[in-house]
């Protein structure tokens, strides 16, 4: 599978850029500003040096803000297409899944239900809107505290059991743009509910059966690799990449609707008609207050099952127990903040340990929710 990003339209595999950016071909120097010469040359083009962070999907967008330690952190899904023919058959229920890990966090991988679609065919728009079943958030943080942070996604079709469809569905629409947690083998977790379901539907979150599916790892203070960049990333899979170079993120008008998708590089009013299937992300380091509840779900999600131990009623409000959860979190991230304060007295006359440690301390200042636990600080 391959992660492409974009850099003012032009794709770049993520080795290349990689590449680029430790020789120094691209220089990220503070927020939101990347200094060199004029111009970078790839394999696939050539971009200004004004134009890497530009957000080209629509004119007049604002530049995409700098993801580091310390700065805010998002990761949702654009849009995307179902691909070829071939492999629908009497498969009309699309499914699309994620997990996030991030080491110094969480102990295992947080599975999560993103978008489940029904009647889906060849080459279907992938954009989420407001008739979807489904949240677009893979991941956001406040404030990074982490090295480095992995999100995965995949895309699987198959046809499942109605009655279970429902109720993931009728999860996913209580969820808003949050996805639907797996927290326990057999459970969901939406919101304050969590619900016990039977059969294999956990089959459908497993990658064996899933036709499009990579990761994305993004690095802060990984030694010897370079920090990564903001904007619009693609998923594809390796033999598709290079019929997928002629394309970029673009935006469709069809009806009332806004349509993410892939667009002629030359011709941005050509839409790619072809049988490739794909998904467009988008990573960005600004601010978006309604989604500072997401890190308190995986929280919850992840602490769920040593409360429950696998013993549920088919469904089960968890209002207090996330209340609880999510005061454990605040609590968690106070511990680290006030290591970090006296780092800072520590480190007074050292100004680089200092600077490191002011980061972290605000990073942690900032995931936590309550008021109250603040005012401790």
């Amino acid at each position: 599978m391959a992660i492409v990003q974009y850099m003012g339209g032009t794709p770049v595999a993520t080795a290349e850029l990689q590449e680029k950016i430790a020789l120094g071909d691209i220089r990220l120097d503070s927020i939101n500003k990347i200094k060199r010469n004029s111009q970078v040359h790839f394999s696939t083009g050539t971009v200004k040096s004004a134009k890497v962070l530009a957000n080209f999907i629509e004119p007049g967008a604002p530049k995409y803000e700098s993801i580091k330690i310390g700065k805010p952190l998002s990761v949702e899904i654009l849009g995307g297409s179902s691909g070829s023919e071939q492999r629908f058959r009497n498969r009309k229920k699309l499914l699309i899944s994620s997990k996030i890990k991030a080491p110094s966090e969480w102990g295992k991988a947080t599975r999560m239900i993103n978008i489940l679609k029904s009647g889906v065919g060849p080459k279907d728009d992938l954009t989420p809107n407001a008739d979807d079943t489904g949240g677009s958030v893979i991941y956001y943080s406040p404030a990074v505290t982490q090295s480095t942070i992995s999100c995965s996604v995949q895309m699987t079709l198959d046809n499942f059991d109605e009655s279970i469809f429902g109720t993931i569905s009728d999860l996913l629409d209580s969820a808003g743009n949050f996805p639907v947690f797996a927290p326990i083998s057999g459970f969901l977790l939406a919101g304050s509910k969590l619900v016990k379901l039977a059969g294999s539907w956990m089959n459908w979150l497993t990658e064996d059966d899933a036709f499009l599916k990579d990761s994305l790892s993004l690095r802060f203070l990984t030694p010897g690799v370079a920090a990564d960049l903001p904007g619009l990333k693609m998923v594809c899979n390796d033999d598709d990449w290079q019929e997928l170079q002629a394309y970029r993120p673009g935006v469709i008008k069809r009806g009332g609707d806004k349509i993410v998708t892939l667009v002629d590089r030359q011709n941005p009013r050509k839409q790619y008609q072809g049988s490739k299937p794909f998904l467009i992300l988008e990573v960005d380091g600004r601010e978006r207050e309604n989604h500072k509840a997401f890190l308190p779900q995986v929280a919850t999600a992840q602490m769920l099952e040593q409360f429950y131990g696998g013993k549920s009623d088919s469904v089960k409000p968890v209002e207090k127990l996330s209340e609880a959860l999510s005061l454990y979190n605040d609590f968690a991230f106070l511990k680290k903040a006030q290591r970090a304060a006296k780092q800072k007295e520590e480190f007074k006359d050292d100004p680089k340990k200092l600077a490191t440690a002011e980061t972290l301390y605000n990073s942690y200042l900032n995931n936590i929710q309550s008021d109250r636990l603040r005012e401790l600080l």
